[in-house]
């Protein structure tokens, strides 16, 4: 369904999925034969929703049959069929699929991505025990001889051909679960954020949430290779990350919350070392977060609140400087201000910001100083690391 920004629906799409039993599925179950996890936009506003199938998908007059469900019995519950991109274009209109390959308990395209006309995705993978290998979008990976839950990530074009597959195994080497996983390219790198147990090998470390607890966690991958670059985790208990937003040019924001009936926090993370250098609470209890955006200096946060009983009464949950008092769960969107940015004013007076103000500034620089044309940091290039070093300093000297 396309929706106007005015509330109106512009067009609707439906698309079959069989129903009919087949060998194997009990008949007390009503079979929900497709999962749709994510959708993302190219800059033609054509369509790439992804999930898990079990059973045949009719797209326009496309036949996608799925495989992995021998002796499923129809219920939605259990861990089975294969993952699947479909791409439509801007009227709903089929344009393309791919779906995976090879013999597995289950796989599934869990969240997808695209930045500079790039899909990125990460899937899981539950192996047979024995040495299989997955195939998806003209590439392959080595499925460890385990039945635990792995991780695969992959970059396709906007023609959904394959450019990089990697796969991360679970050091964990056990069952796990992996909850409402968000995928991001911010400041040049792909994050995956999320709640569960999973344990993953970076470079020079392991990185692990074990395995007593659902606990969040943040890695870093390189967006041109998929190598897994480093990681981090947050919070001990039913905690999770759950998205990853730009801040500056050494620093990514990371919403999370800690645990059940505790804080949701915003933190300011090192894009070098994944250390959190500052951080403010934007609810005092949660149960869940789902995600957010950044619309000019604001921030909007969806969460949901979990308040405890206090006699005949529950408590007051604080969102920013609200205090909220509910039934023990209930959704809520909060706003907070971020700190601007004092370089993008409206510096040439021709009432838009934009980056011919940015530009204004930074040839001021380079009339004056010409300290950003040099090799600030000493690295043997000239690039734009060095202005962003330069512009840092500006903005601190102007802070003070």
């Amino acid at each position: 369904m396309k929706v106007s920004s005015d509330g109106e629906i512009e067009w609707t799409k439906v698309i079959n999925v069989a129903t009919d039993p087949y060998d194997g599925v009990d008949a007390e179950y009503i079979s929900t034969g497709i999962s749709v996890n994510s959708a993302v936009l190219d800059d033609e506003e054509n369509i790439y929703f992804s999930g898990n199938m079990r059973a045949t998908m009719y797209v326009d007059a496309e036949v996608i049959n799925p495989h992995n469900v021998e002796g499923w019995n129809g219920d939605s519950q259990k861990s089975v069929g294969n993952g699947y991109i479909i791409k439509l274009d801007h009227e709903g209109n089929y344009v393309n699929h791919v779906v995976t390959e090879g013999l597995m308990t289950s796989d599934n395209v869990r969240c997808m991505t695209i930045n500079d006309n790039r899909l990125y995705l990460i899937m899981q993978v539950i192996g047979t025990g024995e040495a299989n290998v997955l195939s998806f979008a003209g590439s392959q990976v080595n499925v460890p001889e385990n039945t635990c839950l792995h991780l695969v990530g992959g970059c396709l074009d906007t023609d959904l051909n394959g450019l990089w597959l990697t796969i991360y195994p679970n050091t964990l080497n056990k069952t796990t679960t992996i909850q409402v996983p968000q995928l991001k390219v911010v400041e040049g790198c792909l994050w995956l954020a999320a709640e569960g147990q999973y344990g993953m090998t970076t470079i020079g470390e392991e990185v692990n949430t074990g395995t007593l607890t659902r606990d969040g966690f943040l890695f870093k991958f390189n967006k041109d290779t998929g190598e897994s670059v480093s990681g981090m985790t947050i919070g001990k208990g039913w905690a999770g990350v759950f998205d990853v937003l730009p801040c500056d040019a050494e620093h990514v924001y990371a919403a999370y919350f800690i645990g059940l009936n505790a804080p949701a926090m915003l933190a300011k993370v090192s894009i070098n070392d994944l250390a959190i250098d500052e951080e403010v609470q934007l609810c005092s209890s949660t149960a869940t977060a789902q995600n957010c955006i950044i619309h000019g200096n604001r921030l909007y946060v969806m969460l949901r609140l979990r308040s405890t009983k206090l006699g005949d009464n529950y408590n007051d949950v604080a969102l920013g400087d609200y205090l909220i008092r509910s039934p023990q769960y209930n959704y809520a969107i909060g706003a907070f201000e971020l700190p601007s940015n004092k370089l993008l004013e409206d510096v040439n007076n021709d009432g838009i910001v934009n980056v011919a103000d940015v530009n204004i500034v930074l040839n001021d620089i380079f009339e004056e100083t010409n300290s950003a044309a040099n090799d600030v940091n000493n690295d043997g290039q000239v690039n734009v690391a060095d202005v962003n070093i330069v512009l840092n300093y500006i903005l601190n000297q102007s802070s003070e």
